[in-house]
């Protein structure tokens, strides 16, 4: 994984994970448009949104999004995997914010948004 401004490493992974067993979960048809899933657990302290498989790569301008603190992407080509760790205080609605715009700029891919985890 190549880490963009600084994200844990080890948590980001384990998030990709988690979108990785969330996409197998999500019911969608290649070709048909992006997917959005909101799982109801997530395993890190903040909001987390992340896409799988994206047909074309989300927009920069997502991870340029103010609530997001850190972004990145699977070395494989092209990526697979796009994570964005949103920053401390960041809300529901600015997860939904980061998804909408991966979802605007793909044609296909399964986006997930994970909450923080429960203490």
């Amino acid at each position: 994984m190549q880490a963009q401004r600084g994200a844990g490493r080890r948590g980001s992974v384990r998030f990709l994970a988690a979108i990785a067993v969330a996409s197998v979960a999500s019911v969608s048809l290649a070709g048909c448009g992006a997917t959005i899933e909101r799982l109801p657990e997530g395993s890190l302290a903040t909001w987390q949104v992340g896409v799988v498989h994206p047909s074309p790569p989300p927009p920069n301008a997502c991870a340029d999004d103010p609530a997001v603190e850190s972004s990145l992407q699977s070395l494989d080509l092209p990526s697979s995997h796009y994570g964005y760790s949103l920053i401390a205080d960041a809300t529901e609605s600015d997860a939904e914010r980061v998804a909408d715009c991966i979802a605007a700029g793909i044609s296909s891919g399964n986006i997930t948004i994970a909450p923080p985890a429960s203490e």
